[in-house]
């Protein structure tokens, strides 16, 4: 992407171009706080009612103001924005209990959000405006719902009618989170090998449902950032078999038959083999593309937002979300957001379970690096760097 003047992003793939602001000064930042479930309160993806009203409070109290999707690219390119300290929620997945418990507490606070949705998980029945979780599912975690999905069952996600009530209030915004958000393996390299009926979704979408004793788990990343690593079949049934004809009760026998197995592995390999880099720029591309479609046509406004599968990205994901017509994408590295920043790799603030004084504190350090690891801890990269033989 060739570099651009007057007041547009100066960036390119690769490195970036920093014209706009050498150093971002103190206060000439953005926040983009994202949240996942507003409902249960004792899990990690999730933050009770309360306390998410507590968040709300703060904001307001402290003087942040809600912006738009377009008014943080017009930010990014070097605009000055009307408020002095512009924040940005965010929501990803599209859950339920974003229009039970979250979407009455922005109508209150009038605060802007951008919801985030997997298209493959909306809800296509349409429950009317729900008050709780269905019956029966009232407990349910980020996991199990997820998996309820995939099977199916997807009363735990938004329906289409919800997202457009919510589009309709002027105050909620939709972008995309994929399709899918699926998995794929990017490496030969295995990790480990499976040793009982293994309920993770996000291996079961690899694997094609269920996922048995002695299939291996390569490294992997979210799938629209990487060339897939595919195993063979047949190598795959090799090991299954000979850990059928294994013991794996306990814990001394699982390590040995992990030994034996990663042998037999190695005798086996190479497992399989890369997708060709043709096939995955379209793969990647029209996933993105489809995405994007599907909630352009079913809320009737422009997506131009997307936010990465597990926070991961890479080149040649930037480079296609570009060209589906996206123009800003979110990791979820920890950090602000300032004029000339890469607009497909922007920083946000995980918020779900933060009490009040911590969310205060966090806030008040982004834009002081060496403090905000200090009191924060380290910011984890999340940019995939895949080396794939010729």
């Amino acid at each position: 992407m060739a570099a651009a003047r007057g007041g547009e992003i100066n960036f390119q793939f690769g490195r970036f171009s920093r014209r706009v602001y050498n150093q971002r000064a103190m206060g000439n930042q953005a926040v983009c706080l994202f949240y996942h479930r507003v409902g249960r309160a004792a899990e990690e993806c999730s933050i009770s009612p309360e306390l998410f009203q507590e968040h709300l409070e703060i904001l307001r109290n402290k003087g942040y103001r809600a912006i738009t999707i377009s008014g943080l690219v017009d930010f990014l390119a070097g605009k000055k924005l009307e408020v002095e300290k512009p924040v940005l929620l965010a929501f990803d997945d599209g859950h339920l209990d974003l229009f039970v418990h979250a979407f009455p507490l922005l109508l209150k606070y009038k605060m802007r959000a951008v919801v985030f949705l997997v298209t493959g998980w909306m809800n296509e029945a349409d429950p009317g405006r729900p008050a709780r979780a269905p019956a029966g599912l009232e407990n349910c975690s980020h996991d199990e719902s997820i998996r309820a999905a995939l099977r199916g069952d997807r009363r735990l996600f938004l329906s289409w009618s919800m997202a457009q009530e919510m589009a309709q209030s002027g105050l909620v915004e939709f972008g995309s989170h994929s399709a899918s958000h699926r998995i794929a393996f990017r490496s030969d390299r295995v990790k480990r090998f499976i040793f009982e009926n293994f309920d993770y979704w996000r291996y079961q979408q690899v694997y094609g449902g269920e996922v048995r004793p002695g299939l291996p788990v390569f490294q992997w990343a979210s799938d629209l950032a990487v060339r897939r690593f595919q195993p063979e079949e047949a190598k795959l049934n090799s090991l299954l078999e000979f850990c059928s004809t294994r013991e794996c009760a306990s814990a001394g026998s699982r390590d040995r038959l992990s030994d034996e197995l990663g042998q037999l592995a190695e005798k086996l390999s190479p497992l399989g083999n890369y997708e060709p880099e043709r096939e995955a720029r379209k793969r990647i591309l029209e996933e993105l593309k489809s995405s994007k479609q599907e909630i352009e046509d079913r809320l009737g406004a422009a997506c131009s937002s997307l936010c990465w599968p597990f926070g991961h990205y890479s080149g040649l994901a930037m480079e296609l979300a570009q060209a589906a017509g996206y123009k800003i994408a979110f990791t979820t590295e920890r950090g602000a957001i300032g004029p000339g920043d890469n607009p497909f790799a922007l920083k946000r603030l995980r918020a779900e379970n933060m009490e009040a004084m911590r969310l205060a504190r966090g806030l008040s350090i982004l834009g002081m690096p060496l403090l905000d690891r200090l009191l924060m801890g380290k910011a984890r990269s999340r940019k995939i760097v895949q080396t794939c033989p010729a």
